[in-house]
């Protein structure tokens, strides 16, 4: 009776679930975790078979669990256990013989490994995922102890012309076409720690060489000391055949590139020469200009002169004569006034003289009413100052650029109206030049035909200055020059 208060005590406070049944099946026993367990009561429990708790148990497993359980040790095994709601969990089954008194029974201790089959099947699922990575990796994975020996490869060896087992146990120095390269990669990783992209030559199975890159991560014993280091090695073979392929285009792209420099800065200085040829052309285009409207104006001016007083000489001494002879002294002498007129032309064509003597501003003035009257064109000028004063070379520049755009405009705008606005600042002159023709194209602007355009340009620019022109259809061109009052000269002939 003691023996039996005794076990009840122990069935009652156990963590497991506890049973007892007879020879026949039934339970006569259980404990609270055995209730918990299966979902039943304890009244429930007692109505019981442990056929009914196990879908895997029949009479002739139960007489094999009897017999064993009579002569062996406690038997531990693996089974389902069937509960109320007909859910099956698994549990590890732990039988043994129970004498009390007379009577045999079965004591059945059950514990839930349901936790611990899922640790176990996510670890096997793990475990097969970390297979298929493993055995199907491009980069080759190894293992090796201090000595370099390799306790680990990767199926992906086999891509070097190895099998795995060849090269497990042996020195990861035959597959090193250098020794003392794995040697430092070894030295580095137990100084670092870790190392990643460690370039050294691999040799493949038939002895030709390849080059890889190796990351590696010091491995440490349950000592806490070093044991070995495990890691990556990648084919970078081809990654380094481009890079040498990229290096070599790389150069060849820079010898391209010194050489379009060396061309651009020939090109540069050929401009730069003609620029300077330019600028020196005009200088002595002007100065020539100069020369001959001077000597126009003052010998040929002169001779007609002189012609005009002898003509006028002989029309007084001819008085009271034949009118045929005094007619025609007088045809002469208006010959010879249209004579002087177009010599005086030409000589302000080439050069005005008022640009010399009475200044800039007045020049222009000239310049506009003379455009006036020759081509009926309404033009208005805008002078900001009345006395602008610049030196000789500007204010030739100047007269001709404003001379050339109103040229441009009688002869291509096709407008009925100009202004012309001629500003200066401390800095800079400005002209503006406006009309309300058919307005310029772009095609035009830059086109190699227009030489008027050109040597505008090139006026400017010996100056260092900008042009800009721009033109809407049908509303007329606008033209915008700058020249600076701080450069001497941009362009001269060494």
């Amino acid at each position: 009776m003691r023996g039996e208060l005794r076990l009840q005590k122990l069935l009652m406070q156990a963590a497991d679930g506890l049973w007892v049944a007879r020879e026949d099946g039934q339970l006569v026993e259980a404990n609270p975790s055995a209730c918990e367990l299966t979902g039943y009561t304890r009244a429930e429990l007692l109505s019981l078979r442990i056929f009914d708790l196990d879908p895997d148990l029949d009479a002739a497993a139960a007489a094999e669990m009897w017999a064993r359980a009579d002569s062996e040790a406690p038997l531990y095994a693996e089974h389902r256990l069937r509960r109320k709601d007909g859910s099956c969990l698994p549990v590890e089954l732990r039988l043994s013989r129970l004498d009390l008194g007379p009577e045999r029974y079965l004591l059945a201790v059950a514990r839930d490994v349901s936790a611990r089959k899922l640790t176990e099947e996510a670890l096997r699922e793990s475990e097969s995922k970390f297979r298929g990575v493993y055995e199907n990796l491009v980069d080759v994975f190894y293992r090796t102890d201090l000595h370099g020996i390799i306790r680990m490869i990767s199926p992906s060896v086999e891509r070097y012309g190895y099998k795995v087992p060849d090269l497990l146990g042996r020195h990861a120095g035959q597959f090193s076409e250098a020794l003392t390269e794995y040697d430092q990669l070894l030295r580095l990783v137990i100084e670092f720690g870790s190392i990643d992209d460690y370039e050294l030559t691999l040799r493949r199975g038939d002895g030709t060489p390849v080059r890889a890159s190796a990351s590696a991560r010091l491995l440490w014993g349950p000592d806490g000391k070093p044991c070995g280091m495990e890691g990556l090695l990648r084919d970078i073979t081809e990654r380094k055949q481009t890079e040498a392929a990229l290096r070599d285009t790389v150069m060849v792209l820079n010898q391209e590139i010194a050489e379009r420099r060396k061309a651009e800065a020939q090109l540069r200085e050929s401009r730069t020469e003609l620029r300077a040829l330019s600028a020196r052309l005009l200088s002595v285009a002007e100065e020539e200009r100069r020369r001959i409207s001077r000597e126009i104006h003052d010998e040929l001016g002169q001779m007609l002169s002189a012609l005009t007083m002898d003509l006028s000489w002989l029309a007084q001494r001819l008085q009271g004569g034949p009118p045929a002879q005094s007619e025609k002294v007088e045809k002469m002498a208006r010959l010879v006034d249209v004579m002087i007129e177009s010599v005086q032309t030409i000589a302000t064509n080439l050069r005005p003289s008022m640009l010399d003597d009475i200044g800039l501003s007045a020049a222009i003035e000239w310049l506009v009413r003379q455009f006036r009257e020759r081509t009926k064109i309404q033009c208005r000028l805008d002078l900001e100052d009345e006395d602008m004063a610049l030196d000789s070379e500007r204010s030739t520049t100047v007269f001709r650029l404003i001379q050339e755009a109103l040229t441009n405009v009688s002869r291509h705008a096709g407008a009925t109206e100009v202004e012309v606005v001629l500003a200066r600042s401390p800095t800079q002159v400005t002209i503006e030049i406006r009309d309300n023709g058919r307005g310029i194209r772009p095609a035009e602007v830059q086109s190699p035909t227009s030489l008027g355009l050109i040597g505008m340009r090139e006026r400017v620019y010996r100056w260092g200055g900008r042009m800009d022109i721009e033109g809407a259809a049908d509303k007329g061109t606008r033209l915008r020059i700058v020249i600076p009052l701080s450069i001497t000269k941009e362009y001269s002939l060494g």
